[in-house]
């Protein structure tokens, strides 16, 4: 069609679609662009979802917005609906990035640290951050002092933590993606875990484990990534693809190792755990501070 009709609106629309349905983002701004300039005023719509999931979300919006204006005499236009339902969400999504980024809201505050340790380190928001202090009684060995959300994993894209040892202490820090499930009379228990920490020297290193018991990474040291003491580092897992369950590790925003790939998180749409600790040999003490958490969802 397009070989008879290379500038036909709908065609290129329909093209950029496409491609967009197929995973390749750069091809559908290309065609979707070109659609929108040909007239398809609903091709914005896409636009806007192509741009969300590249991460441009300023791009995303004004795309959305045009949609909407576009559609201002047809009330009922699904692609107005679509993308004003698209904007709000971006929007809101955008500004829950900001509280989480520097715990801005006392409500979210609490929503984070309340009830996630009982034991001796204190938990507390101080100078901007969430301050991890005290000596480690561990009540249980899968317990970790520190903060914790759960996590949508549908439209997951990628958690992120900045941390550091904020005095002195024995003790090591992370973040870790966890997917919990009941397995017999045990209870629940990782089946799937990604984690990255730094341990008592500096030393940056990661773990994946798959199946309960499958472990793909066992504290991996990841070469040239050692953290001085009180330097902030900045640690984070990211999805690669949905479908195979494929995940990459992050130290300040550079991918480091291979990509790992987990059975138990194929084409997964559960609940997993996310978690921001520090912890220390039992009776040692712990100071860590964490003053950024970002979670990356598709809007």
């Amino acid at each position: 069609g397009l070989r008879l009709e290379p500038d036909e609106p709908v065609l290129l629309w329909s093209l950029g679609l496409a491609h967009l349905a197929e995973g390749d983002l750069a091809g559908a701004v290309d065609v979707l662009g070109r659609a929108a300039a040909a007239g398809a005023t609903g091709a914005h719509a896409g636009l806007g979802t192509a741009h969300a999931r590249r991460g441009d979300d300023e791009a995303a919006l004004d795309h959305f917005d045009e949609a909407v204006r576009a559609a201002a005499g047809e009330p009922d236009s699904p692609h107005a609906r679509y993308a004003a339902e698209q904007a709000a969400a971006l929007r809101d999504n955008l500004a829950k990035r900001q509280w989480v980024d520097r715990f801005g809201r006392s409500s979210l505050q609490r929503g984070w640290t309340e009830h996630q340790w009982d034991g001796s380190p204190r938990v507390t928001l101080r100078d901007d951050a969430v301050r991890v202090v005290g000596r480690v009684e561990r009540p249980r060995e899968d317990e970790l002092p520190g903060i914790a959300r759960v996590v949508d994993g549908r439209g997951f894209v990628s958690v992120e933590a900045a941390l550091s040892a904020a005095g002195e202490g024995d003790g090591r820090f992370g973040l870790a993606l966890t997917y919990r499930q009941v397995k017999g009379q045990r209870g629940r228990l990782p089946k799937a875990r990604l984690e990255l920490a730094v341990d008592a020297e500096g030393q940056v290193r990661l773990t994946a484990l798959d199946n309960f018991e499958t472990l793909l990474r066992d504290a991996w040291p990841v070469p040239g990534a050692v953290v001085p003491r009180g330097e902030r580092v900045r640690l984070g897992v990211e999805r690669v693809d949905a479908a195979s369950g494929t995940f990459r590790f992050r130290v300040d925003g550079r991918p480091v190792g291979e990509p790992v790939e987990l059975k138990s998180l194929r084409g997964f749409r559960n609940l997993l755990d996310l978690e921001v600790w520090g912890d220390a040999p039992p009776g040692r003490s712990v100071d860590v501070a964490i003053d950024e958490v970002r979670i990356v969802r598709f809007p």
